[in-house]
């Protein structure tokens, strides 16, 4: 009996991972070649919760007058939307993706739900959701919506979620139902009302103990019903329909064995959407923010950087200065960074690095003195040149055992550089890079 139950769960084990492979080898080619793209929390609930707070409303659930006096605020139109999204090409993102619907349960659509949405509630009036598509298709950027699984303004997500509750067992299991009926009502507007989008990034999926409580195979077959090509992020909790992971604010110390992206913020905090004037400020520096970028996709993962919007649709000044910044480097050297895959470990060069066929490329994020190394490479180098320039370097080979399968060290001669941007060197090969 042991024995034949050992079997079953090693089967399923192995069918649930031959599955999951299969959807990572169907990720859309877009996906791990896009690198860069921008978040933007909009609607996000730091702000319904700033008037929550003056209210003194104690709990999970957020006052309605956070709702009725937070809505008015909204006032952006259509041509804000459109200039983030000249921002967005000014920048050279591949993808955005917009919180469609965050914890507060505030919809950024006309949805047939509730009336907890922007064009019921605030002066603006606008479907976010739909300029957002029609202006990002006109771009040719690819089209993502966040959804996220709470929902603090509904009164069964409250019952079934809210620690405080005194409902029953019973009572909170059928407000749940109620809760994902309604939930996944909002999710079939979203893939049925604006043609076809290319992203959906999940988030908050630890409303619930697993991806049965979440209802996530329901939820996940309206999706890709009517979204068949549709990449999707490990935030459903499925312990197989998902295309890649989604590491946090960090940047993994190895790549991973997924395809990944790594979404952050400008600042030091939590500060996701727009900071009030008693929030977040603490913004990363430029620089920094770069760095981390370079990290990434020397590991082959994505870079998902957000912005977080006024209600009005202004972006402030400090977040445009950051984003400027990224988005100089990121146009100056697309070549090295998109369509890339994972560069060499650092104990091959001691900064990221990209590769695409026979060709790496260094960042030379700390400023070379004279010459820059590399080494353990297995490939015959016929060319280095700067990135920037166009310049041919001058490059020698020392160390190592010719011939025996122990290469070693490539020393490049690089110019001092004083530029505001870590300097980029191409490295072109006869034959496959080994390493």
């Amino acid at each position: 009996m042991i024995v034949v139950l050992i079997s079953h769960v090693a089967a399923f084990c192995f069918g649930q991972t031959e599955k999951q492979e299969m959807l990572w080898k169907d990720i859309p080619p877009w996906f791990q070649d896009a690198k860069f793209g921008v978040f933007v929390h909009f609607g996000e609930n730091g702000h319904f919760r700033y008037f929550t707070d003056k209210e003194k409303v104690s709990g999970r659930e957020h006052n309605p007058e956070a709702y009725t006096k937070g809505a008015k605020l909204y006032t952006l139109n259509s041509e804000h939307v459109a200039q983030w999204v000249n921002y967005f090409e000014k920048w050279g993102a591949r993808y955005a993706v917009l919180t469609t619907n965050h914890r507060p349960g505030f919809s950024l659509w006309d949805t047939n739900v509730n009336e907890r949405n922007i064009v019921d509630m605030s002066p603006s009036k606008l479907d976010v959701v739909k300029v957002w598509t029609d202006e990002l298709r006109k771009a040719d950027i690819k089209v993502g919506y966040y959804y996220s699984h709470y929902d603090w303004g509904d009164a069964d997500f409250i019952k079934a979620k809210n620690p405080t509750s005194e409902a029953t067992e019973k009572q909170k299991d059928k407000a749940w139902e109620r809760y994902l009926k309604k939930r996944d009502k909002q999710v079939e507007e979203l893939v049925t009302n604006y043609g076809k989008i290319d992203l959906i990034w999940w988030d908050e999926d630890w409303c619930a103990k697993d991806y049965l409580e979440l209802g996530s195979d329901k939820m996940l077959d309206i999706v890709f019903k009517h979204q068949p090509d549709i990449v999707i992020n490990n935030r459903a909790r499925h312990p197989w329909r998902w295309h890649y992971s989604t590491p946090e604010k960090f940047v993994p110390l190895k790549a991973m064995k997924t395809p990944w992206e790594t979404c952050d913020n400008l600042t030091q905090g939590s500060g996701w959407g727009y900071l009030l004037p008693d929030g977040y400020d603490n913004y990363k520096t430029a620089q920094d923010i770069l760095f981390t970028f370079l990290d990434v996709i020397s590991q082959g993962g994505n870079y998902l950087l957000n912005i977080g919007p006024n209600p009005n649709g202004t972006i402030s000044e400090e977040e445009l200065k950051i984003m400027n910044y990224v988005g100089g480097f990121v146009n100056r050297y697309s070549e090295a960074i998109f369509g890339t895959r994972e560069g060499v470990s650092r104990s091959k060069y001691g900064g990221p690095s990209t590769r695409k066929g026979n060709v790496l490329y260094l960042f030379a994020v700390e400023r070379p003195i004279g010459e820059l190394t590399v080494k353990g490479i297995n490939g015959e180098l016929s060319k280095v040149t700067s990135l920037k320039s166009g310049e041919e370097l001058s490059y020698r080979y020392t160390g190592g055992r010719p011939g025996s399968g122990h290469p070693g060290w490539i020393r490049i001669k690089v110019p001092r550089s004083e530029d505001q941007y870590p300097e980029v060197y191409k490295l072109e090969f006869n034959s496959g890079i080994e390493h």
